[in-house]
C-alpha cells in the first residue's frame, strides 16, 4: 500500500538522489580513474609515435616519365569508278577497301613523344611490310618476307611535336607475291598474315634524364582476296616511367595526429576532475550506506507495508529489534503478519503473537555533506548560572525571586520515577544484539505531563528564563 507523497517526501527524494550520485561516484571512483589513466597513457603513447618518435618508412618516387606515341592514318585512292565511288575520290580511314577499285593502300604513322621537358631528343622511325604464313595455335612460321616501305629520322624534336613517316602499298601486288610463294613452294601452309611493322626508337634528354628507348608497333592488315583493312585498334602509345625507393619519416593521418593529443587531453582533464571531485564530493557515510539500504528496502517493500497509527497495546507488547527492513518484511511476509509504518514514531513493525518486531529506520543524512577538507572547530557551550536559594536574577530586564529547592521533594520525585518506569531491556533483545528501545509506560508519561504543568505554575509571575542552547 502507497502512503500519499509529502513535501518531506519530496526533499528527502533529492536529498536521496544527490546521496545516490555520490555513492555512485565512489563506488566506482576507482574503475573511472584507472580508464582515464588507459585513455591518457594511450593519448601519450600515440603522440609520442607521431611527433617525437614517428619511425621511418620507405616510399616511391617518381623519377622521370613520358610517353612515346603513335598513330596510323590510311587512305586508298579509287582507280575505277562505280556508281558508289566516282572516279578520281579517295577514301580515308575507311573501316573497309576494296581492290577492285583501290588496288594501292597511302598511310602514314605519325610518331613523337609526350614528356614534362626535352632536350636534343632524336626520333627514328622505320615502316615494314610483312607478310608470312604461320601456324596461328602453335606460332609456328613457316615462310616470312619482309619489305622496307619508309625511314625517317628527326632531331631535336621537341615534345608533342609530330614525326611522320609516309607509306604506299600496292596489296594486289603483295597478294600476287603470296600466290608466287606458295606455287614455288607447292604448298599453302599454315595461315598467311599481312602486317604493318613500325620499329620506333627516341633517344635524347627527356623530362631531365637521358633516355634511349626503342620499341615495335605492329598494326595488322586484314586480306580475303578482295578486300582488306588496317587494324588499328590497338594502343599504339608506349609508356617509360622509373620510379627510386627513398626512406622518409613516416606520416600520420589525422586519426592520429589529433586523435593522439586529444586523448591525452582527455585523460589528464578527467583524472584532474576526479582528483578535484574526490576532494570536494564527501564519501558516504557509514550512517548514509544505512540509510540508502534502508530507502532500497523501501521501494522494494513499499506495496507490502500499511502505514498506520499504533495503539498503545501493541506498543507495551515485548519488543525485538530487527537489523533491516528487509528483513522485517521477510518475517511479515513469512508469518503472513502486516508490515506497519508507525506514522507517530516512524518505526516498522511486525506483530507476531506476543512479541512486536521492530525495525528502527536511520536518521535522515545532514542535507549538507561536510566536506573532506573541513575544519570542525569546537564551541564551548554555555550554561546559565544557578543563583544561590533565595535569591533574585535578572532576565530581561525584571527581577525573579528564585524558589528555594526542596531536596527531599527532588529525591521522592526520583524515586517515584524509578518504581513507576517500564524498561523491557533485559527480555528485548533483536537479532542484533543491542538492547531493544526502551517504551515509556502510559503512567510515567503522565507523570511527566504533570511536572511540566507543576513548572509552568512555579513561573506564574511572567517571568521567564532564556538559555541559549547551542
Amino acid at each position: 500500500m502507497r502512503s500519499t507523497p509529502t513535501d518531506t517526501d519530496d526533499v528527502n527524494g533529492d536529498r536521496e538522489r544527490r546521496l545516490r550520485l555520490r555513492t555512485l561516484f565512489w563506488k566506482h571512483r576507482t574503475t573511472i580513474a584507472v580508464a582515464l589513466v588507459l585513455v591518457l597513457t594511450l593519448g601519450a603513447w600515440v603522440s609520442y609515435g607521431v611527433y617525437a618518435d614517428p619511425g621511418e618508412t620507405t616510399e616511391e618516387r617518381l623519377e622521370y616519365s613520358w610517353t612515346a606515341t603513335g598513330e596510323v592514318d590510311h587512305a586508298a585512292p579509287v582507280v575505277d569508278s562505280t556508281a558508289a565511288y566516282p572516279e578520281k575520290d579517295v577514301l580515308e580511314n575507311e573501316p573497309l577497301y576494296y581492290t577492285a577499285i583501290s588496288p594501292t593502300a597511302e598511310g602514314a604513322f605519325v610518331g613523337g613523344y609526350d614528356a614534362a621537358s626535352g632536350e636534343d631528343v632524336a626520333v627514328s622511325l622505320v615502316v615494314d611490310l610483312h607478310y608470312r604464313a604461320v601456324e596461328p595455335d602453335e606460332g609456328t612460321v613457316y615462310w616470312n618476307e619482309r619489305e622496307r616501305l619508309t625511314n625517317v629520322n628527326e632531331t631535336d624534336v621537341d615534345p608533342g611535336e609530330p614525326v611522320t613517316a609516309t607509306f604506299e602499298m600496292n596489296v594486289s601486288a603483295v597478294s600476287d607475291r603470296i600466290d608466287e610463294i606458295e606455287t614455288d613452294l607447292e604448298a599453302s601452309p599454315g595461315q598467311t598474315e599481312i602486317r604493318l611493322e613500325v620499329d620506333r626508337e627516341i633517344g635524347g634528354t627527356i623530362d631531365g634524364t637521358e633516355q634511349l628507348a626503342a620499341d615495335s608497333v605492329t598494326v595488322p592488315i586484314e586480306y580475303d582476296g578482295s578486300t582488306y583493312a588496317f587494324d588499328t585498334e590497338g594502343d599504339l602509345d608506349e609508356s617509360h616511367e622509373s620510379f627510386r625507393t627513398e626512406t622518409v619519416a613516416a606520416s600520420y593521418g589525422p586519426a592520429r595526429s589529433v586523435g593522439g593529443p586529444l586523448l591525452a587531453l582527455l585523460g589528464a582533464g578527467g583524472l584532474s576532475g576526479v582528483a578535484l571531485a574526490s576532494r570536494r564530493v564527501p564519501e558516504p557515510t557509514t550512517a548514509e550506506r544505512e540509510w540508502l539500504a534502508y530507502r532500497n528496502d523501501v521501494a522494494e517493500f513499499d506495496e507490502v507495508i500499511v502505514p498506520a497509527t499504533l495503539p498503545e497495546s501493541v506498543l507495551e507488547k515485548p519488543h525485538a529489534a530487527v537489523p533491516s527492513l528487509a528483513a522485517l518484511a521477510e518475517l511479515g511476509i513469512d508469518t503472513g503478519e502486516a508490515i506497519v509504518h508507525d506514522r507517530e514514531t516512524g518505526r516498522y513493525l511486525v506483530a507476531v503473537d506476543d512479541v512486536a518486531y521492530v525495525y528502527d529506520p536511520p536518521s535522515v543524512p545532514s542535507s549538507r555533506p561536510r566536506r573532506t577538507d573541513d575544519v570542525t572547530a569546537a564551541v564551548p557551550l554555555e550554561f546559565p548560572r544557578a543563583a544561590p536559594s533565595g535569591e533574585r536574577t535578572s532576565t530581561d530586564g525584571h527581577d525573579v525571586e528564585e524558589r528555594p529547592h526542596d531536596d527531599s521533594d527532588m529525591a521522592g520525585t526520583v524515586a517515584h520515577d524509578d518504581e513507576s518506569a517500564s524498561v523491557t531491556a533485559g527480555q528485548d533483545v533483536g537479532s542484533s544484539g543491542r538492547p531493544a528501545t526502551k517504551t515509556r509506560s502510559t503512567s510515567a508519561r503522565r507523570r511527566t505531563e504533570d511536572a511540566e504543568e507543576s513548572t509552568g505554575s512555579n513561573s506564574s509571575d511572567g517571568a521567564t528564563d532564556r538559555v541559549d542552547d547551542r
